[in-house]
């Protein structure tokens, strides 16, 4: 609702307004994606993943409607690159993960709205 000639002022409510008029507005967004990925590890112990995703969206020109979201991950396992790393009683550590990653993700800004009729 769009309303304007506020009544009592610093009251924000539709019902404090004397002119109010509806807004109504559609808009339609079929979005197709692709995903890959591809994991490469050294001696089980270390590791990195690339990944990536492609969008296409339906309702922006053809040279504008494709977004790219690559990511990069490496991983570490200290208790499996060095076996005196692991508590030797088995009652400490046993397993240890260290990860870093990097990715991009966003959403298409542009929503073209027709005026519902």
């Amino acid at each position: 609702v769009q309303s304007d000639g506020q009544v009592v002022f610093g009251l924000i409510a539709h019902s404090n307004f004397t002119n109010q008029a509806p807004i109504q507005a559609y808009s339609f967004r079929n979005i197709i994606g692709v995903f890959g990925e591809a994991t490469f590890d050294y001696d089980n112990y270390a590791f990195v993943t690339f990944s990536g995703r492609n969008d296409w969206v339906s309702n922006l020109p053809t040279e504008n409607n494709s977004q790219f979201y690559p990511s990069v991950s490496l991983s570490f396992l200290p208790t499996a690159a060095f076996e005196n790393f692991k508590s030797a009683s088995g009652k400490g550590l046993n397993y240890l993960k260290l990860r870093a990653g990097l990715g991009t993700s966003a959403g298409f800004q542009v929503d073209i709205q027709q005026p519902f009729q």
